[in-house]
């Protein structure tokens, strides 16, 4: 049986978490600052002291116990530079941020010269003080963290080891690998166990914790999200922020349920955590509506959508096909001057902060397709929405872009007479609208090309 936590220090906590804001989010894998406090360095010996004591109490707010234990390690920004980039060869398909970033050039969601390899990794290393590596089962803390911000890195990181080592990580992963949505999904249950369990620990040692090791790292992650686009760093604050209120909705959820079928029926908030890595959200639309996945009733899962080719003209390939979802699609349909960064030292922005919007909610599915032939490429995206309402506002939002679109193809053409366009087509009677970006290319090559091409849906 789980202890329980009760309904007074559950309602608690949300306040915490309310009055944490950005702190939260900035502190545990996605805060870049220097020390939070003039304490000394600490060795590895301490690092492992520390840690030992806080494993003990993370096994304790997760009900779960460690089979084995976690190495702890020092590292600095360049140990923190390989070790993402041998992740990255893990897990990710070969060729995927190249066309990510060809399909989120197309899209608007990127400047045409960024190169999102070398800016994700910056903004990664700029971002990060701790991480766990479920390959080689270890916590890295970053050397210039120390006291306070360290330990609720800690607590984090070792739920992550703690929730690796009885849900797998990396097979949640490699399931999901092929669709930026599902993943983004995925990663949400992910970070925000350890989100949740990180407030918990915040509460449990309030009287404790500087104050200064929450605030200082808000504010020092701001400026390298401010120099970022959305489409970096809105998933990565997504993940840990709405990734908490998932689970958190799934346990006020069952909260109700227990309490209607027993009024002192109490609910226990590692169950949701539980049952989210057994059973895991499909699309970041469940995540943002966590109605739509914990509620039977309202249960929404993603239609499929697929890109059928027939026979392409001579040179045209296949290269990419990813789905978005609602959490990038609302990034791709936010007007262009509203595509601001908050401001993380001020928690209420953070809080405040929007990860959808009216044009990119009703989203039923959708498939991005890249397709190319030397220099040349067509940015093909499908979607259908729940209804025509849903259908007409991505399709107006689309239809407010296609200048901005039109104006970047050309760019990444090298001018008008390199071959460029955009096109909206919207079917209402099928709840479908498909975008059509291309680059270097003519029309009549661009209709031949799409000739080839059929969007199944459903099925």
């Amino acid at each position: 049986m789980r202890p329980r936590i009760q309904d007074r220090e559950m309602g608690k906590l949300r306040v915490a978490h309310r009055n944490a804001g950005a702190c939260m989010l900035g502190i545990a894998a996605a805060a870049a600052c220097g020390p939070a406090q003039a304490a000394q360095q600490w060795d590895k010996s301490e690092l492992e002291r520390v840690a030992a004591e806080i494993r003990a109490e993370v096994e304790d707010m997760r009900d779960l116990e460690f089979g084995h234990p976690v190495a702890v390690e020092l590292a600095d920004k360049a140990g923190f530079l390989a070790h993402a980039t041998e992740r990255m060869n893990e897990m990710t398909p070969d060729g995927k941020f190249e066309n990510d970033q060809d399909i989120a050039r197309h899209l608007a969601m990127i400047p045409t010269d960024m190169d999102l390899l070398a800016t994700t990794m910056e903004f990664l290393a700029g971002q990060v003080g701790g991480f766990y590596s479920p390959s080689s089962e270890t916590f890295y803390l970053m050397e210039s963290f120390t006291g306070d911000a360290a330990k609720i890195i800690l607590a984090h990181e070792l739920c992550h080891a703690l929730d690796d080592q009885h849900f797998d990580l990396d097979a949640g992963f490699v399931d999901t690998m092929r669709s930026t949505d599902a993943s983004t999904a995925y990663a949400s249950v992910v970070e925000g166990s350890g989100t949740w369990l990180m407030t918990r620990y915040m509460f449990r040692h309030a009287g404790d914790l500087s104050p200064a090791a929450l605030i200082e790292a808000s504010s020092a992650s701001a400026q390298s999200i401010a120099d970022t686009p959305p489409y970096l760093w809105k998933p990565l604050l997504a993940v840990y922020q709405q990734g908490q209120a998932f689970l958190d909705q799934g346990y006020r959820i069952d909260k109700k349920a227990k309490k209607k079928e027993e009024p002192k029926g109490k609910a226990d908030p590692n169950e949701s955590v539980d049952g989210a890595f057994e059973r895991p959200p499909r699309s970041t639309e469940q995540i943002l509506h966590p109605r739509k996945y914990w509620v039977a009733g309202e249960m929404d899962e993603p239609v499929a959508v697929r890109h059928r080719l027939g026979a392409l003209p001579s040179g045209w390939s296949e290269m990419h096909r990813d789905t978005l979802g609602e959490l990038l699609l609302g990034v791709f349909t936010t007007p262009l001057d509203e595509r601001t960064a908050p401001d993380l030292s001020d928690p209420m922005a953070a809080l405040s902060l929007r990860f959808t919007n009216e044009a990119a909610t009703g989203w039923g599915g959708d498939e991005v397709l890249l397709l190319g032939r030397d220099d040349s490429r067509i940015v093909h995206l499908a979607t259908t929405w729940d209804s025509s309402e849903d259908t007409a506002e991505f399709s107006d939002a689309a239809e407010a872009l296609k200048v901005e679109l039109a104006r970047l193809a050309e760019q990444l053409a090298g001018g008008a007479s390199g071959g460029s366009g955009v096109r909206v087509v919207t079917d209402t009677a099928r709840s479908q609208v498909r975008v059509i970006c291309w680059s270097h290319a003519k029309v009549e090559e661009v209709d031949e090309v799409l000739a080839a091409v059929r969007v199944e849906v459903g099925e």
